[in-house]
């Protein structure tokens, strides 16, 4: 069943580069964010990682239904998990989709979002 998009609805992909020796680190990190956030996390709508054929570049996908919800998520990803990610990446992008807070806006805006503002869409 189709879903019209909402106007608080916020997207977003991190793009980051795995250090040199730091893959298989980085894919324990993973497994353990992706299960934290699935068991603790009920309005976190989708949380995917991926990784390059190369195994260079990492890409996470988050998506959630309103600001409150991705705030949500980063008060425990800054808790837990940020600092051990930092030494295993380095930032590469970060783009944003949808309506964000001014909240979270200031929030993620050590990580210089690129923004792309929701015009019309739908999910299914």
């Amino acid at each position: 069943m189709g879903q019209e998009r909402s106007g608080q609805a916020v997207h977003w992909t991190y793009e980051v580069t795995i250090r040199d020796g730091e893959l298989e680190n980085l894919k324990g990190l993973i497994a353990e964010m992706v299960a934290n956030t699935q068991a603790s996390e009920p309005e976190t709508l989708g949380y995917e990682w991926v990784v390059s054929e190369d195994c260079t570049i990492g890409q996470v996908f988050e998506r959630y239904p309103s600001s409150e919800a991705a705030l949500a998520h980063l008060a425990t990803f800054n808790r837990e998990y940020a600092a051990r990610l930092g030494t295993m990446v380095d930032l590469a992008r970060h783009t944003v989709y949808g309506n964000p807070s001014a909240a979270l806006m200031e929030a993620i805006a050590g990580s210089k979002p690129v923004c792309f503002e929701t015009v019309a869409g739908f999910e299914r």
